[in-house]
Formats: C-alpha cells, sequence, structure tokens
C-alpha cells in the first residue's frame, strides 16, 4: 500500500482488509487508500480504522474500498474446457437426477459472479439444453461482495472485452445492441439469474445448491480465508453435488469432502456422504469474520444424490509439465493451461507449473491473475528467479519502472547472469542512458545464453532458441558501440 502511510499504519489497515476480505493484500500493485482515508476520515489513517473495524461490508467505506480492490478479470464463457464439461457430463446428470427424484427445482450458485458474465454464460447454457427453461426448474443465483458489481450485473450491460471469447452470431443472438461499444443481455436470458451482494466467508447455508462455481476466487485468498471458503463451499453442496474452481485452483483443505474427478480436460470436485465429514469437520473451521450477511439466506435444503464419478488417478508431473512448456512455444495458450491445471490439482505447490502459468496469463494480458501465480510461487521458492523476473515484466507493463528494477536486480540475485533477467535491465539502463552499466549486462545476458545449448528455448516461458537470443544480443551490444 502507499508509502505515505506509516509502516504500523499500512499494518493495521492490511489486517483488518484481510480478515474482512479474505484478500492477500500483497497480491495486489495497484492499492491505493489515501484518496479513501482523505474523503472518509479527513485524511486521518486512524478514523479510517476505525470505520473499517466498525462498519458492515455493506457500507460506502467498504464498498468504495472493494471497488479499489476488484479484479475485474471476467468474460463469458470463460475457460471453454468447464464449459464442455458441464454441457456433456454435470447438466446432464444434474437433470437426469432431477427427473428420477422428482425434484422441483435445481439451484446453481455462482459464488464471487463479479458482474455477471459467468452466471449468465450458465443461463443459457441451460436454456440452450432444455430448449427454454422455467426459473422455477433451474434457480441461478450470483453472489459478489461488491454492490457495484451487483448492479452491473442486474443491469446485464457489457463492453467488447466482455464478449472475447463468443462468436458474433452467439452474440447477436443473445445481446442486444445499446451504445457503439455495449450490449445488454436479452430480457429473457436475464431474469433467469438472481444476483444478490454477499460476503462469500459469511455463508451458513447448509446442503442447498446441487451446483457451485467459484472460479478464480479463491486464487485471491490468504491461507486463512481460502480454508474458511472451502468450508463454507463444502458444506453449500448437496451429497455428490458439483463444485468447478478456477482452472488452477485446488482444494486443499476440504479433501476428504471433495474428491477431484478429471473428466474432458477440466477438472471438477464432487461431494459424497456431505452430512457425516462436514459435521465432523465443522470443529475445526475458522470462524466466520464479522461482517453483514443479509444477503446470504438463498436456497433450500436439497439432499438427493447425484450419479457419483470416477475419481482422478495419479498422473506423471514431469510429463504434464513438459506437454505444457511444449504447448507454450507453440501459443496453444488454452493447452498448455489444461495441462497446467492437472499437475497443480495434483500437487498445487509444483514451483515451475506456477510460473509458465503466471506467464500463459501475462502472455494474455491478464495481469492480475498473472501476478497471483507469481506471489504463489514466491511464497514457494523465494530465489525463483524465473518468478521474479516475470513480476519485472509485469511491473514495465503497470509503468513501474523502479518496482521492475527491484524485481530483475531480484532475479540476478537468485540466478547470476539470468540472461532474460539481465537482458531485460540492461535494455533498462540503456534507455536512461546507462551506458556502461547497460553494456555489462548485456553482456552477462549474452555469456549465459552462449553457455546454452544453440537449440535450447531460452526459457520455458520463451521459445526463443538460444542461438536466437545470443545473436539478439550479439547485435545490440554491436549497436550500443
Amino acid at each position: 500500500m502507499e508509502n505515505d502511510l506509516s509502516p504500523p499504519q499500512r499494518r493495521v489497515l492490511r489486517t483488518v482488509i484481510e480478515q474482512r476480505l479474505g484478500l492477500d493484500i500483497e497480491m495486489r500493485t495497484h492499492v491505493n487508500l489515501l484518496p479513501l482515508i482523505e474523503r472518509f476520515a479527513d485524511g486521518n489513517p486512524n478514523a479510517f480504522h476505525r470505520q473499517l473495524q466498525t462498519q458492515p461490508d455493506a457500507a460506502p467505506v467498504w464498498q468504495e474500498l472493494i471497488r479499489e480492490l476488484a479484479i475485474g478479470e471476467t468474460y463469458f464463457f470463460r475457460n471453454q474446457a468447464q464449459f464442455r464439461l458441464l454441457r456433456k457430463h454435470i447438466v446432464p446428470n444434474l437433470l437426469r437426477w432431477q427427473r428420477e427424484t422428482q425434484t422441483k427445482r435445481l439451484l446453481i450458485w455462482s459464488a464471487g459472479c463479479a458482474t455477471g458474465e459467468e452466471a449468465y454464460s450458465l443461463a443459457i447454457l441451460f436454456h440452450e439444453m432444455l430448449n427454454d427453461y422455467d426459473p422455477n426448474q433451474v434457480t441461478i443465483i450470483g453472489t459478489d461482495i461488491s454492490a457495484a458489481a451487483i448492479e452491473t450485473a442486474r443491469t446485464g450491460i457489457y463492453r467488447k472485452w466482455s464478449f472475447r471469447h463468443i462468436d458474433g452470431a452467439y452474440t447477436r443472438r443473445y445481446f442486444e445492441q445499446t451504445g457503439d461499444n455495449e450490449r445488454q443481455i436479452v430480457p429473457h436470458i436475464r431474469e433467469k439469474v438472481i444476483f444478490r451482494r454477499a460476503n462469500l466467508l459469511d455463508f451458513s447455508m447448509s446442503h442447498w445448491a446441487n451446483l457451485i462455481l467459484c472460479r478464480n476466487v479463491l486464487l485471491y485468498f490468504r491461507n486463512e480465508a481460502k480454508q474458511r471458503a472451502e468450508y463454507v463451499l463444502s458444506d453449500a453442496i448437496q451429497s455428490d453435488g458439483w463444485l468447478l474452481l478456477g482452472h488452477a485452483e485446488a482444494i486443499r483443505y476440504q479433501r476428504t469432502v471433495l474428491q477431484p474427478s478429471i473428466y474432458m480436460g477440466a477438472i471438477g470436485y464432487q461431494r459424497g456422504d456431505a452430512n457425516q465429514k462436514v459435521q465432523a469437520l465443522a470443529a475445526h473451521s475458522p470462524a466466520p469474520v464479522d461482517a453483514d450477511v443479509s444477503g446470504s439466506k438463498l436456497g433450500l435444503d436439497l439432499t438427493q444424490s447425484l450419479p457419483s464419478a470416477q475419481n482422478s488417478i495419479t498422473l506423471d508431473e514431469a510429463a504434464l509439465y513438459r506437454s505444457a512448456v511444449s504447448a507454450f512455444h507453440t501459443e496453444a495458450f488454452d493447452k498448455a493451461e489444461n495441462q497446467l491445471a492437472r499437475l497443480l490439482q495434483q500437487n498445487p505447490g509444483h514451483l515451475h507449473g506456477r510460473i509458465l502459468l503466471a506467464a500463459i496469463f501475462a502472455n494474455r494480458g491478464v495481469g492480475e491473475e498473472a501476478q497471483a501465480h507469481v506471489n504463489t510461487a514466491l511464497k514457494l521458492d523465494p530465489l525463483a528467479a524465473d518468478a521474479h523476473y516475470l513480476r519485472a515484466l509485469l511491473y514495465l507493463e503497470d509503468g513501474m519502472a523502479d518496482r521492475a528494477e527491484a524485481s530483475l536486480r531480484a532475479a540476478l540475485y537468485a540466478q547470476t547472469g539470468h540472461p532474460l533477467a539481465a537482458f531485460t535491465l540492461g535494455n533498462l539502463y540503456a534507455q536512461r542512458n546507462q551506458r556502461d552499466r547497460a553494456r555489462n549486462l548485456l553482456q552477462q545476458a549474452l555469456s549465459a545464453a552462449q553457455a546454452l545449448p544453440p537449440e535450447a528455448p531460452i526459457s520455458d516461458f520463451n521459445a526463443r532458441t538460444a542461438s536466437d537470443f545470443v545473436a539478439l544480443v550479439s547485435n545490440q551490444l554491436r549497436q550500443s558501440s
């Protein structure tokens, strides 16, 4: 957070924010609290801290803070592999179970729905599979802690960025043009989704949801909040119901309750024997933080079962990683991400898998997720040179040259002569007209690349061969002479 706050002030504000929201503030590089402190507490950090302690997260001070912290990366039909899994396996099984048990309705929860693209994607999916449907047959509920995000979701108006993975014909079928760069989801889909503001960490409804999507939410949580959230999700899902997380997320604390299975390139969690197992674990779960829970009473208590899935088998981690690297080098980023999802499901602490996944998101321009994976990698190994290097690239992308320089130095400290870090830092110095320092670093990069086999990639996340890299650096050195 801001340098203008004293270290003790930063610590107390960070603590109260992390306890309430669960977010790991270290993952946020653009948090600017000073305008909020000025607006809500006349510039007094201590008064601002007291407001955060005493007011519910529905209060304006919290909602403005949540807006500042929001991770806005979402779009329609994100993660095609998971939607194939839903279309081909999960939803047909849910509908079959509904018919066989004569259950009146299915309850679907999009947890941490942000501005609603995921929840509406589910509504479109059910609409197509059922040739339209009655909301009393399938109820889709989207929740998010941000009141502003929920209001956007209810309005259903989106810009072009939200449609980047669906074709024009699909967009025209389900959206109406409302402006030069905006479309609104059609009313018959919009009316099928209920949106409510709620804090995931405060839910207490048991065994009510048949299917939960909570994707790329836990990624930004601190470990204590992840543990609480996993308990909330496992408690909410019905026996043998389904949970889908983000592609690179994995259940850590509720593994005896939620069993992973791999289908069609995607990972889903099923719950079995829910009542007995969750009650046994409840005593060990952290208590919920003190916050507004007025939007948490959502569903019905449905306890019927879904046909169980075959559990995943142990996979060859080295083979998965090699396959992901090969896919990355050919720019098959979706395939690489799928392989890494399987790898990280089996081993969430796979350092190089985390780094390569960060590189995938960085290449897509999804900086927040890339930064989250970089931070996870550096928690696994603070001397992971590649992670420091990728962090530097993210800082450069955001125009934070001083932070980038510090990260590049950290990469070179962790691995002397790291070719990409030396090359990038050399260019940074060259831009500042620090020619001697630039030449010294470029020479380091050259020497490191020359020590590699000529046809070897310069990095797992850079397909340029060592010989091509040598030619690039040599040419730059000649031009700087």
